[in-house]
């Protein structure tokens, strides 16, 4: 199934609740779609976790002769090494935004070598002049991506590697419902945590 679009309606009607189910009287397909987006989230913090490219992409934020700039929606976070100039392969550095305040805010330079975040924006430091915004119009940005609760129409993350753990997922979610116990539930995250970390550690060549 990989490389294939499979929606998450698809991976639903394929699971062991909805075959038990079929007419939904247990269990809406709305309700298996809430367990469905908790396990891709999960999915995706065991992914930052382990630094898989599988969670990243790489975006541009438009440059100006200003500090800060807004950042992408899905930012969840900045890789290492994941913020440059255009033309220019060095990665910038990382500063704190308390680097910002200390260093004053009136520098400008041609060459900023630093940036910051805050909740909404990515800052540069030294702030670029008009000559360094004429010249370096764009930031490229590596970054986690965020992902966005699917709908059932929508399609499933991460090149459909994870469908059959999350399905999983979904199903045992389903039939703990009526149970409500604390630590079944962490049996299941467990168990998710397991089928991925195998998928992760096969994908990631050993050095």
């Amino acid at each position: 199934m990989a490389h294939t679009t499979v929606t998450a309606q698809v991976v639903i009607d394929a699971g062991l609740a909805r075959y038990k189910d079929p007419a939904e009287t247990q269990w809406a397909d709305a309700e298996l779609l809430v367990y469905l987006n908790k396990g891709i989230e999960y999915v995706f913090k065991m992914l930052v976790a382990a630094r898989s490219d599988l969670a990243t992409t790489v975006g541009s934020v438009t440059t100006s002769a200003t500090q800060e700039f807004t950042i992408p929606d899905d930012l969840w976070g900045i890789c290492p090494a994941g913020v440059s100039l255009n033309g220019i392969t060095k990665p910038l550095g990382v500063a704190t935004y308390e680097d910002k305040i200390r260093g004053g805010t009136t520098a400008t330079s041609t060459d900023s070598k630093l940036y910051y975040l805050t909740a909404d924006k990515i800052g540069l430091i030294p702030i670029p002049n008009a000559t360094s915004a004429a010249a370096y119009t764009t930031l490229s940005v590596r970054y986690w991506k965020k992902p966005s609760a699917l709908a059932l129409s929508g399609n499933m993350p991460y090149l459909n590697i994870f469908n059959d753990a999350i399905a999983a997922f979904v199903d045992a979610m389903a039939f703990l419902r009526n149970q409500e116990s604390a630590e079944i539930v962490l049996q299941i995250y467990n168990t998710l945590e397991q089928a991925v970390m195998l998928v992760i550690k096969n994908r990631t060549p050993e050095v």
